[in-house]
């Protein structure tokens, strides 16, 4: 489907959605996410009332679910109508449709299946406003940092109005498959530092090799004790136009050095 619906209708029926992204796919492991805010656009509002605003919140969701594999028909009298859920579909009553696995509680429920606190929060209107953000919170940066680093939590988000018991907050919100609408997720972040993958002895001087990222800077250091004592510089890196290899020459003075990499 090309939205997902969230909000109360007229009809006072409680609608909430999920969101989902493959972090690993566009930030290197290691690296520290220093701002995530999502954008959602909305496609359509209640046609009796379309004025009424509300606070929707995001909360990270705690339990995997199921996408499914719904399409509009032609001739159907509307894609809000409601139709059968697919296979593994995320349903209000099961995280994966056709098995046994239930949300807590209808519609799913705070502690068991989300976490109670908002990660972020905005006030949706109309389209004529659309997109929306919900802009980067302490809560967001930690939640995209803990999918990163371990992808096997990473469930994504819930979205909910803020006041269920009023009607006509419900709001469809374009999904990944409404390509002029789709949710953006956007991410800042400091890069893993590099690693020296490669060291070798060429007479009476030591060579360190790394790969530098384009547009990042860095300071290659030593000391002689692994666990203590200050690092010291040994040469300072880049930045280059594109991702570069590097080579660092540390004439040999003393028996013993450790070595690291880091960002500046």
């Amino acid at each position: 489907m090309p939205f997902v619906n969230s909000g109360t209708t007229q009809n006072l029926t409680k609608n909430r959605a999920l969101f989902k992204f493959d972090i690993r796919s566009a930030v290197p492991v290691g690296s520290k996410i220093t701002s995530a805010g999502l954008v959602l656009s909305v496609v359509k509002v209640p046609a009796d009332d379309p004025n009424v605003f509300s606070y929707f919140y995001l909360h990270r969701v705690l339990r995997d679910w199921g996408e499914g594999s719904k399409f509009t028909p032609p001739g159907s009298p509307g894609p809000g109508s409601g139709a059968r859920a697919t296979a593994n579909e995320a349903t209000w009553f099961y995280r994966f449709a056709f098995t046994s696995n239930t949300w807590t509680s209808p519609g799913a429920a705070a502690t068991n299946d989300f976490v109670p606190a908002v990660s972020s929060s905005a006030v949706v209107y109309g389209t004529s406003d659309s997109p929306y953000g919900f802009g980067s919170t302490a809560l967001t940066i930690a939640d995209v940092q803990l999918w990163l680093d371990h992808p096997e939590t990473n469930f994504g988000w819930i979205l909910m109005t803020a006041v269920e018991s009023a009607g006509f907050t419900a709001r469809r919100f374009g999904s990944r498959e409404d390509t002029n609408n789709w949710p953006q997720l956007y991410i800042d972040y400091d890069p893993p530092p590099p690693l020296i993958d490669r060291v070798q002895l060429n007479g009476k001087q030591l060579n360190l090799f790394f790969t530098a990222q384009s547009n990042q800077t860095y300071v290659v250091e030593f000391r002689t004790d692994l666990v203590s004592g200050t690092w010291q510089t040994l040469a300072n890196v880049g930045p280059f136009t594109d991702a570069t290899r590097v080579l660092v020459v540390d004439p040999i003075s003393q028996p013993r050095r450790f070595y690291r990499v880091r960002p500046t």
